[in-house]
């Protein structure tokens, strides 16, 4: 008769610990110490991994961040292995800090399919202007068929009821300020639609949680063709908030079925000091008259001069300067100017938009009080209540998105706060759009219009340019 094989315990208990970005560490609680293990390694309910190892204790590497896995073990008795025992547990997620600069991502190994998500450790949201309408539904990893690889495929489907729609790729970002930041995005257009409603916007997200919090830095228009295309964007070129998260976004409010676009691969880099463009802030007019006007801004950086732009009336003048402050003098009454500054050399500001007063006439005895100053309010100009600091210094997070922008499109106010009026003139003052409501509206008749933002005691403008 013979004997019949050994027949080996199945170990107690399996734990696992000491988790990073892209390992964990098991212990086998085996009271027989047979010291022969088979394991079983599983993500998302799939089998990545089988191994043999010889200790009870055992470090899985290469793992993915942010993932939860599963590990089974069973002990080996002659070649055979015994009932299994099983724990989960998460990797942790991997985050963008200075330390770990520079960081990429080719998304070739991301789980692929409309009802995968991405990466838990990144977000991603589908949006109208003022609702998020799912996350992760429109934004997916999928393999790029024309191109053999695995991309992000962002889609943003034009709604007939509520116009442009856009969905948002966030890229965890902890503890780096944005100033220094390089981001290099490869990405191609799925179509070939080179209309102004197509684009995308690379920025901030001043809060990672809420998509509305988006500050655009850069736009990238479609080019026209099928091509991956690389860009480069410097986020100290441009304004945003001093923390938060970065952000893709891929706007789409053309009448039409869907569109799309494939992201390949995403980097950050840290600029050195000295390669990051001045940055000219809390730039603002004051002491604004019929004739003049004093513009005052904040740089960051050392700079030998400024160049000051203006732009209005019936000349347009640049003025070099080595203060952070410049008088505007031979200025026309009652007329609408924009201005804006760099260091010499460097990368414009955003502009700031200002009106001259209404002379004062003879018999006005307040005329005379050069300490009183008084703005033009180019909807109702015959307002001369003092509005000059507060114009152009307040509600400078106000941006209005795209634009320029195509005739009969629709234009996206951002940064308005819900109780402010909002209205549309042209550059005499007289209005086209008043007491807007929403965050969105349309012109039809190209030309250069002045979009003007009001909200308490405090006003700002912004040019619009409809072609």
């Amino acid at each position: 008769m013979l004997n019949a094989a050994p027949v080996c315990p199945r170990p107690l208990a399996l734990s696992l610990s000491d988790a990073t970005e892209s390992s964990l560490s098991l212990s086998i609680d085996d009271t027989a110490f047979v010291g022969h293990y088979r394991l079983w390694v599983y993500a998302a309910d799939t089998l990545v991994d089988s191994l043999d190892i010889n200790s009870a204790t055992y470090t899985l590497y290469d793992l993915a961040p942010g993932t939860l896995y599963t590990v089974s073990a069973a002990s080996l008795c002659y070649g055979n292995p015994t009932e299994r025992v099983s724990a989960s547990a998460a990797t942790l997620c991997a985050v963008i800090a200075e330390a770990e600069l520079p960081w990429s991502e080719d998304f070739e190994g991301w789980p692929v399919g409309i009802h995968a998500p991405l990466n838990p450790c990144w977000q991603a949201f589908y949006s109208t202007s003022d609702t998020i309408l799912s996350t992760y539904a429109k934004v997916y990893a999928a393999t790029d068929l024309d191109a053999g690889h695995t991309a992000v495929k962002m889609l943003a489907q034009h709604s007939y009821s509520t116009g442009e729609q856009y969905s948002t790729l966030v890229l965890p970002l902890v503890d780096v300020n944005p100033r220094r930041l390089q981001l290099d995005l490869r990405m191609r257009f799925a179509y070939q639609q080179t209309d102004p409603g197509e684009y995308v916007e690379v920025g901030v997200l001043s809060d990672p949680d809420d998509p509305h919090s988006f500050v655009p830095c850069s736009l990238i228009e479609n080019p026209g063709n099928y091509l991956y295309h690389d860009y480069s964007v410097r986020f100290g070129r441009h304004p945003h908030p001093t923390s938060g998260a970065l952000a893709i976004r891929y706007h789409y409010n053309v009448p039409n079925d869907n569109s799309h676009i494939f992201v390949d691969s995403v980097a950050l880099s840290l600029l050195d000091e000295e390669d990051v463009a001045c940055e000219i802030s809390a730039l603002h007019v004051s002491d604004i008259t019929d004739s003049s006007a004093v513009v005052a801004w904040n740089y960051n950086c050392e700079a030998s001069g400024f160049e000051v732009e203006l732009r209005g009336g019936d000349e347009d003048r640049n003025l070099l300067t080595s203060d952070t402050s410049v008088a505007l003098t031979a200025l026309q009454p009652a007329t609408a100017y924009s201005v804006r500054v760099r260091v010499a050399g460097d990368f414009w500001s955003q502009p700031v938009y200002f009106y001259t007063t209404v002379p004062p006439t003879p018999s006005d005895t307040s005329a005379s009080d050069t300490t009183h100053v008084d703005t033009v309010d180019p909807v109702n100009p015959s307002d001369s209540s003092d509005h000059s600091a507060v114009s152009v210094v307040a509600l400078q997070s106000v941006a209005l998105c795209p634009n320029p922008v195509a005739s009969g499109y629709t234009v996206t106010l951002r940064g308005v706060p819900a109780a402010a009026s909002v209205s549309v003139c042209v550059a005499t003052g007289r209005p086209v759009l008043s007491d807007l409501r929403g965050d969105s509206f349309a012109i039809k008749q190209p030309g250069v219009y002045f979009v003007v933002v009001s909200s308490g005691s405090s006003r700002t403008v912004r040019k619009l340019v409809v072609l």
